[in-house]
């Protein structure tokens, strides 16, 4: 059985009151003990228009969108 292990420690640092250069050094020493390891890089945002994510593993990518609130419409990106 496979075991799936999922590093969340950088969601302990807030983005708006963290320092980029921070997070970069966090990350890079994530990547320094997930040697041998998948990469799963994701981001999404949201406006007052809808919500959009996206994550990428390789040549993988997957994009999503979410209904317009106003026009009740699906976008996909």
């Amino acid at each position: 059985m496979c075991c799936r292990c999922v590093d969340l420690s950088l969601s302990n640092f807030a983005k708006s009151d963290t320092n980029a250069d921070v997070f970069k050094s966090k990350f890079l020493e994530i990547c320094i003990d997930a040697q041998g390891f998948c990469e799963i890089h994701r981001d999404g945002s949201k406006t007052n228009n809808g919500t959009a994510s996206a994550a990428m593993s390789g040549d993988v990518v997957h994009r999503y969108g979410i209904k317009d609130p106003q026009n009740s419409v699906n976008f996909y990106l």
